[in-house]
Formats: structure tokens, sequence, C-alpha cells
């Protein structure tokens, strides 16, 4: 089922579908917006669940307490979900927070060696939770 909306696209991300020209007949490459996002969003998704690191119950759970109220659906690039972390406790000494809550500690040096992909990955998921709770 297709459903056709129509949609405010910035300068850049027309600029972006511009550069994947789709073969709509087989003479004439040209700029199919649909096919285009389609294809880019189907990309996006496969990528996102196929990064999406290993995370018991607990630690989505914290992470979803990090961000619960101040999600944006705009990640910052680059993203640092620690330092998210640490600052949503309030300390920027590991040793503070490792005193307090080590489960916490654990995750934040666990996250820490997250690539963009996987923490992107993360961000990404943790919207789609609090939207369906909304």
């Amino acid at each position: 089922m297709t459903v056709k909306k129509s949609i405010s696209l910035s300068d850049e991300s027309v600029d972006i579908l511009k550069s994947r020209k789709t073969y709509r007949n087989k003479k004439t490459a040209e700029v199919v917006f649909s096919t285009s996002i389609n294809q880019i969003i189907e990309n996006y998704e496969k990528i996102v669940k196929e990064s999406t690191p290993r995370l018991n119950a607990s630690e989505w759970h914290m992470l979803v307490n990090v961000y619960k109220n101040t999600f944006t659906q705009k990640a910052k690039l680059p993203i640092n979900i620690a330092t998210d972390m640490m600052a949503h406790k309030g300390k920027i000494n590991m040793e503070c927070i490792a005193k307090s809550d080590v489960r916490f500690a654990n995750l934040i040096n666990k996250v820490n060696l997250f690539n963009q992909v996987e923490q992107l990955s993360v961000l990404d998921r943790i919207c789609c939770y609090i939207s369906k709770k909304s």
C-alpha cells in the first residue's frame, strides 16, 4: 500500500535526492523523488536494525530514562551517548557515578565503545520506543 503525502524538503535533501537518479524508463535517468526517498528510508532502517548493539532490558531502560524528557528527532552529530548519560546524572567524574550507580557507570563504559552508526541506531530505537509511548 502506498500513501501519497506532500512533504517539504530542505535544499540539502533535494541535492541528496538529485544525486540518486533512477531509471523510470530504460532510456533516461531522472530524479524520481518518491523512489529515492523510499530507498533511502528502507536502507536506513536495515542499517539501523543490523547495527543495533545488544543491550539487556535494564540497559535499554537506563538509556530511555536518559532521553525520555529531552529527546529530539534530530540527532546532533557527532553522537556521544556516554556524555549524555553523564550529563543526565549531573556529574562529569566517572568515579562519582560509579560510587552512586555501578550499573549506570558500566553502561557508560559500554556505550563509549560504540561507533557512530551503533549510537545512531540506539537513538533511533529509543525514538521509536518513545514515539509508541506517546
